[in-house]
């Protein structure tokens, strides 16, 4: 409060005023989340303020999630939030979502457990809103692993850890434990995401799967699905591999035509020739898309080859980001992943800007 009443006397309240209303109007997933502190002082007189607490606590915290990650992996969350408690004696209902204009609508009953009604409304909006056009060529059972792993990345980033463990006892374990191919590839998703491949690939080339593919083709679909397990299992073989282990870096198909560029040889240190050598390989086969890749010291070095390959070639970074993963190693550091795409996407032959 202290430092609250210092800030109005440093802006004066006009000008306190005016930081108020920017603050609102560039966060306000936050704002909600406050509101929703708020009424939950309230809610315990009144069962309307405790209703209206948990669903402005659950929209805030889902929108700022999907927020986040759409601003370092792309759209794969084109859709907000909005819960509607109903009450509905009909026998059975429990919930239901469905998406209408720019929201995924969920109306559920509310229940007093309160890690229930968090773990129910983000399975529901994540089953709804996860890359929507792209779950379209992914199977039942592998997009239910994508979706279950998407749920626990959520409550995690939200510290919300008693409904995770509403989440996994009560919802996960039934599941899997039913479904042997849903536990087998969580397993997988969970790999994925400790070496950064869930989100800044697997996702990221299923939300592009979902744009470019018509929709309404049966035999096609049956095809990319395929494509899209083997794809998963590619990934999977990259990520598991040990140190000194060589694994395929290409995946060329029909509809999915990308490569993984692995800094991490220390020999090459310093040599980009080779890596761009390979860049350029990897778009004569075919590439669509080619990722750069690295981990902990070589992070500097896997930057120089990212901007010596956008010197070089007639490509556009689509994507460049820092985060925490898993080395082959097994130790937890610092991870880089770099996409690169050429300019023109109906020539993926190489060409090279006027260099030397």
């Amino acid at each position: 409060m202290t430092e609250f009443l210092a800030i109005i006397k440093a802006l004066g309240w006009p000008g306190a005023f005016l930081f108020t209303i920017y603050f609102c109007v560039k966060y306000p997933d936050k704002i909600q989340i406050w509101i929703s502190l708020v009424q939950r002082y309230f809610g315990n007189r009144s069962l309307k303020y405790e209703r209206k607490s948990i669903s402005n606590e659950i929209e805030g915290r889902i929108n700022l999630f999907a927020k986040k990650i759409n601003s370092e992996v792309g759209n794969i969350f084109p859709y907000g939030i909005k819960m509607e408690w109903v009450e509905d004696s009909s026998k059975g209902f429990d919930r239901e979502a469905f998406r209408k204009k720019d929201q995924v609508i969920i109306k559920m009953k509310h229940h007093t457990n309160q890690d229930r009604n968090l773990s129910v409304a983000i399975l529901e909006y994540v089953s709804k809103g996860l890359i929507p056009k792209g779950r379209l060529y992914v199977s039942k059972n592998i997009m239910k692993s994508i979706d279950f792993k998407m749920v626990h990345k959520i409550l995690l980033s939200n510290r919300s850890y008693s409904a995770v463990e509403y989440f996994s006892d009560h919802i996960l374990y039934p599941e899997v434990e039913e479904v042997p191919e849903i536990k087998k590839f969580l397993e997988k998703m969970h790999t994925l995401d400790d070496h950064g491949f869930f989100a800044s690939i697997l996702l990221f080339e299923l939300m592009i799967l979902g744009k470019k593919i018509p929709q309404g083709i049966e035999n096609v679909r049956k095809r990319v699905i395929a494509e899209v397990k083997d794809f998963i299992s590619f990934l999977d073989n990259i990520a598991t591999s040990k140190p000194g282990e060589e694994a395929e870096l290409h995946f060329i198909r029909k509809e999915i035509r990308v490569s993984l560029l692995l800094v991490a040889r220390s020999e090459y240190f310093g040599y980009t020739k080779n890596y761009l050598w390979r860049f350029g390989r990897n778009l004569e086969e075919g590439c669509e898309r080619v990722y750069i890749a690295s981990t902990g010291t070589n992070i500097k070095f896997a930057k120089t080859v990212s901007s010596e390959i956008e010197n070089k070639y007639e490509v556009e970074k689509s994507l460049e980001k820092t985060l925490n993963v898993m080395n082959r190693k097994g130790d937890f550091t610092k991870g880089y992943i770099c996409l690169f795409q050429p300019k023109n996407d109906s020539a993926l032959s190489i060409t090279t800007k006027e260099a030397s």
